[in-house]
């Protein structure tokens, strides 16, 4: 869709939580703290990829779209992390503090390079854990 449609796209939430998604690897089995995860996350972005991913859409010919770069930029990223729910799952799907994320964030805003917010998963789970 970002693809396609980018400019009519507000933000796209690139979701941490997901069961065993790299971040959860990252931080549970090799250590990475957080805080550090995150930065690396949107310093990766802007620096090693100039801020776009490379899609290859000619995999799916019912795409009709061309192999390309497709652009994400910080003012459309949105971090997508889980509340109290993550956990009750061991390390399947990652959980990370208010308190790691203020820290990823304050840093990458001071860097100039700030994503454009937060989500969380899922409501009905608010309060689980007093989180």
């Amino acid at each position: 869709l970002l693809a396609k449609y980018g400019d009519a796209i507000d933000f796209v939430s690139i979701q941490f939580y997901e069961s065993y998604s790299r971040a959860a690897m990252n931080i549970y089995h090799d250590g990475v703290p957080p805080e550090i995860y995150l930065q690396r996350y949107v310093r990766d972005l802007v620096e090693e990829t100039g801020g776009s991913f490379a899609v290859h859409f000619q995999d799916d010919e019912a795409m009709g779209l061309p192999n390309q770069r497709v652009p994400l930029p910080l003012s459309k990223l949105v971090w997508g992390f889980a509340n109290g729910w993550a956990l009750d799952t061991e390390d399947k799907a990652l959980y990370v503090s208010p308190k790691a994320i203020e820290s990823a964030y304050v840093a990458l805003s001071n860097a100039g390079i700030p994503p454009r917010g937060f989500m969380f998963w899922v409501l009905g789970e608010e309060g689980k854990h007093d989180i």
